[in-house]
């Protein structure tokens, strides 16, 4: 199933953001230049985002995730990969894994799977913080987080 989010990204700067689960597999302190804002264009195969309340009956099991990236200085137009690494399968329960960029949000997420990779390209230079995160659909409930992945583009 495919989820389109219509987000406003500054004039110059666009991310097309492509969410696959893959199966198990092992997957900076940034400076003060523009930050980049995505526009997602889908994520597949993730489930569609919910406004119901999650269970209460939500399992108790501990998480880890790890982030990781293909290319951390990418040139303008290049594709990369994000990849996401949880300790347990998100699929049997409440939980996603998700990418999340600071003072933005939620980019795409994965509803099923221990491994979520995402693939993105920056039309522009600039730099964007990453984080993934295992939480309930809707941003709450943050269960871990991962490793801060920052993103530098240039011509």
């Amino acid at each position: 199933m495919v989820t389109r989010h219509t987000l406003t990204p500054p004039a110059a700067l666009v991310i097309l953001v492509l969410a696959l689960i893959v199966p198990h597999q092992q997957a900076l302190a940034a400076p003060q230049p523009p930050t980049a804002q995505p526009h997602v264009v889908g994520s597949s195969p993730a489930g569609q985002k919910t406004s119901a309340a999650p269970s209460d009956q939500a399992p108790n099991f501990v998480y880890n995730i790890s982030l990781s990236a293909s290319n951390y200085y990418p040139y303008v137009g290049q594709t990369i990969r994000l990849t996401a690494v949880t300790n347990r399968d998100v699929g049997p329960t409440p939980y996603n894994i998700e990418f999340y960029q600071q003072g933005y949000g939620q980019l795409a997420y994965c509803t099923y799977g221990s491994v979520c990779v995402l693939r993105v390209y920056f039309t522009s230079p600039g730099y964007a913080n990453i984080q993934a995160r295992v939480a309930y659909p809707n941003g709450t409930g943050i269960r871990a987080l991962s490793n801060t992945v920052t993103i530098r583009v240039h011509y």
